[in-house]
């Protein structure tokens, strides 16, 4: 309760503000953000929702919003406290837990209203609002059933349809970690009743087992196709959850599933698209060394086989690391755009416009969601998805 009315108090103050858009950039780009036209495509993503998680150290805005907290426990700049400062200062265990436990509540419920508040008034002030999106992973830090609650409670009430992946976080941290592997055992269920009620289909099969055990076999990766608002501009969506080369075997008590890993799905997906011309945007958790050289072989493979025909225009997107925000090139015979989306306890998403006209580039936008509620363009990147040669 503490909690909830010292964020309405932070929350109020700027209630009443009209919306800013601030430009870092040497253009006025919020004009080709706000006055898209119906035909173009907008998607925005982020990372790492992770209730209940601190927020970056160079996240000012939010470290203000908990300093009254960590004065009154003595707690350092990412609400924790040994135990051997704890001892010193006549605090229990179980005070130092309870103590951390509010800080990061605090840090996490801050980090992702502000988050979510700025995004829905960006939205009110587009012309073309953005048809989806993304949340690649972590949702949670422990897949607690109280977190993901507040993941529901605070993202999913949003007027736009939400695209989730699932994080280390959410299972491959819980395995064997938590009573029953309940907490990994929920993240999953839950991943297959939301793709159930929102028309997902995922990449699983369902078998019934002795002793009323269901068992649940496959990588529950998920592809979809969004359009703008007149239907005039399509991109394939695709979600391969978590890092795609995981594979692990998890046992509750009345659930078994075994997580493949979902590149033989990419492959068919991507095969599947060998003569189409819409965008391609990749999602995952984690970009591992391992999954990255995958997805550009994969990518090589689909470019091969297309032969002579245009570049496709075709991005991975990624979240896990706080911290970076940030897009880079990798050659996979012609240019692909790798992005760090952003993550909420940064504070920072993106937006990519698509436009109807193929002949014009793909806009990717860097935004910072701040403290006095106005968002920033933190970079803007126009990308090219040439042909290059491999080094």
């Amino acid at each position: 309760m503490c909690i909830t009315i010292v964020l309405w108090i932070i929350f109020l103050r700027c209630a009443s503000a009209e919306f800013t858009i601030r430009d870092n950039t040497s253009g006025n780009l919020k004009y080709n953000l706000l006055n898209a036209s119906r035909d173009d495509l907008i998607l925005l993503f982020t990372g790492d929702t992770q209730f209940y998680f601190e927020c970056v150290t160079a996240n000012k805005a939010c470290k203000e919003a908990s300093a009254s907290i960590r004065a009154k426990y003595n707690l350092s700049i990412d609400c924790d406290m040994t135990t051997t400062a704890a001892v010193a200062n006549n605090i229990t265990e179980y005070e130092r837990k309870k103590y951390i436990k509010e800080c990061l509540a605090m840090e996490s419920l801050y980090a992702n209203q502000l988050s979510r508040d700025v995004m829905m008034s960006l939205i009110d002030s587009m012309q073309s609002k953005p048809t989806a999106l993304v949340i690649n992973g972590d949702l949670t830090s422990y897949g607690h059933l109280h977190e993901l609650d507040a993941f529901q409670r605070e993202w999913l009430h949003m007027p736009i349809r939400i695209l989730p992946g699932l994080g280390n976080h959410d299972y491959e941290n819980n395995v064997n970690d938590c009573v029953s592997n309940h907490c990994a055992n929920r993240m999953l269920f839950w991943l297959v009743k939301y793709a159930e009620e929102k028309g997902l289909v995922l990449d699983y099969r369902r078998n019934s087992t002795y002793f009323l055990k269901t068992s649940y076999t496959g990588s529950f990766a998920y592809s979809v196709t969004v359009c703008s608002e007149s239907g005039g501009t399509c991109a394939k969506v695709m979600q391969l959850q978590h890092r795609p080369n995981y594979a692990t075997r998890i046992d509750a008590p009345f659930t078994q599933w075994t997580i493949t890993n979902s590149f033989r799905w990419l492959h068919r997906e991507l095969e599947n698209l060998r003569n189409s011309t819409m965008p391609i945007f990749i999602n995952l958790h984690h970009m591992d060394a391992v999954s990255q050289t995958k997805i550009k072989q994969l990518i090589k493979t689909l470019l091969k086989n297309r032969g002579d025909a245009k570049p496709l225009r075709i991005f991975v997107l990624y979240a896990h690391i706080h911290h970076k925000h940030e897009m880079k090139y990798e050659c996979a015979l012609q240019n692909i755009p790798f992005i760090y989306v952003g993550s909420i306890p940064n504070n920072r998403f993106t937006a990519i416009k698509v436009p109807a006209n193929e002949s014009l580039s793909s806009e990717v936008f860097l935004l910072s969601a701040n403290g006095d509620h106005s968002v920033t363009i933190v970079n803007y990147i126009q990308p090219v998805h040439t042909s290059c040669i491999q080094p």
